[in-house]
């Protein structure tokens, strides 16, 4: 594109005379103006005046952007002034303003391949965290189950389980007819035999009171 750059100028002391004050000016490091004498281009002091350059900016679709750069170089005694700057974009010849759109650079291959392992290593550490949580809340639940069907079977247990009675025909075949060689001592209500009942295990004692005939 094109640019047009105007540069508005006014010597405001008065004791400046043409030839004083004289500058070079430089557009994109290009000298314009060998020796701009601002008295010379106005006629007097105060009264303004401006200079126009157009200026052709080649663009580059991968940077996006350039510099316009505009600098004066005085001489040593004076310096070189201005007052004003205006720069204005010329429409290419279909009358067109925007520029291309630059062009996206390449992803770096290290970066993408960097990026990618990251984020499955991340992805690893949330499935294992959540694995483990749940293993452990299963190990929890099976172990407050487990609790929860002791404390019930021993809730459960009935009255006939906790003091059994067993009739005078059951402890007969388990004492095998109140054998004498089966008895294992005396106690308050007579003789102390050893037998085994019906589930196959020994279960304590059985009592037999012979003059009352009482058996317990």
């Amino acid at each position: 594109f094109r640019y047009l750059v105007r540069l508005h100028f006014c010597e405001l002391e008065p004791e400046t005379e043409i030839g004083q004050r004289v500058c070079g000016i430089f557009i994109n490091n290009q000298n314009t103006e060998a020796c701009a004498d601002v008295i010379e281009w106005s006629g007097g002091i105060g009264i303004a005046v401006y200079k126009d350059y157009v200026v052709t900016m080649e663009g580059d679709r991968i940077e996006g952007k350039r510099d316009l750069i505009i600098s004066l170089q005085p001489n040593k005694e004076t310096g070189g002034i201005l007052n004003g700057l205006e720069i204005f974009k010329l429409s290419n010849p279909d009358n067109n303003l925007a520029g291309p759109n630059p062009v996206p650079r390449a992803p770096d291959p290290t970066s993408s391949w960097t990026t990618k392992l990251l984020a499955i290593a991340t992805g690893n550490a949330i499935a294992t965290g959540v694995i483990v949580l749940i293993l452990t809340l299963l190990n929890v639940i099976v172990y407050h189950l487990n609790l929860w069907q002791e404390n019930s079977r021993g809730k459960n247990i009935s009255i006939e389980e906790l003091c059994r009675c067993f009739p005078l025909a059951e402890i007969q075949l388990a004492t095998d007819n109140f054998d004498d060689a089966l008895v294992i001592g005396s106690g308050g209500f007579g003789k102390v035999y050893r037998g085994l009942i019906s589930i196959g295990a020994a279960r304590g004692l059985a009592y037999l009171h012979t003059s009352r005939g009482i058996i317990h």
